[in-house]
């Protein structure tokens, strides 16, 4: 993405949260904290990053100063926008993009699911717009067996015949074998990396892909940040939040993995399957008492149609009926049960009116009554097109 093409405020926020080679011995990066710290304190001033550099930034530098946040220099940081734009363009030569959190290309699901946690870059190889598009979050421990392994390339497979994007990372065993198989049947893939963009987007089994639009890498980390634990962590975060829905192939009871699902399982930020089958390991076991949905082989090989196969497990399951119970008016069993499956559908990734309709199988003039109901009372929301949905939590997440 060549400079001219980066807002202010992005170019500001790569300056200020981004490690820049020669720029380390000169000022340290904003922590995460410090950064939102800083961008709450423009917020309520009615400012943004941007303007730490129009005409007033003296008297912005001195509020600061009193109110003890701290920022490197302000001149510092304007004399340092060479080295940032040749960075940046070197990037561009290698084909890694960079976008910020106001940009109009930044993920809505992450903004939404993540909110301040966050982090506001994403630096990324291959088609941005792909991240916009959901999918399934393929996960599982590095070690897996040949079972988890088999498994997670004939979800993989099937995914991809459905043009359903497979969204994992690039760890060695169940994920990596995920993406591959995506991509070698002709599928769409996401890749999250905690480290090392720029050695990614030249691997051999990445570079082909990226180029032929299959294949996006995204980091939410410098692309040339070195590996560290507390980031992969955070890294498994974005898995989850990009996706639909997600499946755990395998996992311990311990370990990044285990807790990932842990993490989203707290947070509902997707209704989550785990694998099922005769070699369960112990953290598979854990997840289906805490509730995950089983997933076993012969869901993957029987459907027709696997998308709506996972859409109608989803809704069946109840994913969401905590949220409609709580807001919804008395009524008769039948309109309680849509409302269920509504949300479920919801859940799933359907949007729209007739892909719920579609889904749910229920004649036209039935289907309206119950979501003219639902709308009156305030169960889900209608979108400014008038043919998108919404739920009361994802509304107040997008406002």
């Amino acid at each position: 993405m060549a400079w001219e093409a980066l807002s202010v405020e992005t170019k500001i926020t790569v300056l200020l949260t981004t490690r820049i080679g020669q720029l380390q011995d000169k000022f340290k990066p904003l922590s995460p904290s410090a950064f939102r710290t800083l961008q709450a304190w423009l917020k309520d001033r009615s400012l943004s990053i941007g303007d730490l550099f129009h005409g007033e930034h003296p008297s912005i530098a001195e509020d600061l100063a009193k109110d003890d946040i701290v920022i490197p220099p302000i001149p510092l940081l304007l004399e340092s926008m060479p080295t940032l734009m040749q960075a940046l363009d070197y990037w561009s030569g290698m084909g890694i993009w960079v976008v910020g959190e106001t940009d109009p290309e930044f993920p809505v699901r992450l903004a939404q699911r993540l909110q301040n946690t966050a982090l506001p870059l994403l630096f990324g190889a291959g088609p941005v717009e792909g991240l916009g598009r959901g999918g399934v979050c393929v996960v599982g421990s590095r070690d897996s067996s040949d079972e988890g392994c088999r498994f997670a390339v004939t979800l993989a497979k099937r995914c991809s015949a459905e043009d359903i994007t497979v969204i994992s990372s690039d760890m060695r065993g169940v994920d990596r074998r995920a993406i591959s198989a995506a991509l070698e049947t002709g599928g769409r893939a996401i890749c999250i990396l905690s480290n090392s963009l720029e050695k990614a987007v030249v691997t051999k089994r990445h570079r082909d892909y990226i180029r032929s639009g299959y294949l996006t890498l995204v980091t939410p980390f410098s692309p040339d940040a070195r590996f560290r634990v507390a980031n992969a962590m955070r890294a498994n975060r974005y898995q989850y939040c990009l996706s639909d829905f997600a499946v755990m192939v395998e996992s311990r009871r311990e370990g990044g993995v285990w807790l990932g699902a842990e993490e989203n399982r707290k947070e509902r930020w997707v209704p989550s399957f785990v694998r099922q089958g005769t070699d369960n390991p112990l953290g598979n076991q854990a997840l289906l008492s805490l509730g995950l949905m089983p997933l076993e082989d012969h869901n993957l090989e029987n459907p027709e149609v696997i998308r709506e196969y996972f859409a109608h497990r989803i809704a069946t399951n109840g994913i969401g009926q905590q949220e409609v119970h709580g807001q919804r008016k008395a009524g008769d069993e039948f309109f309680k049960l849509f409302c269920e499956q509504l949300v479920g559908a919801m859940a799933a990734g359907l949007g729209t009116k007739s892909q719920i309709q579609k889904f749910m199988g229920i004649e036209t003039s039935q289907f309206d009554a119950w979501i003219g109901r639902a709308l009156n009372e305030g169960l889900v929301c209608s979108k400014d097109d008038g043919e998108s949905l919404e739920t009361i939590k994802q509304k107040k997440r997008r406002n």
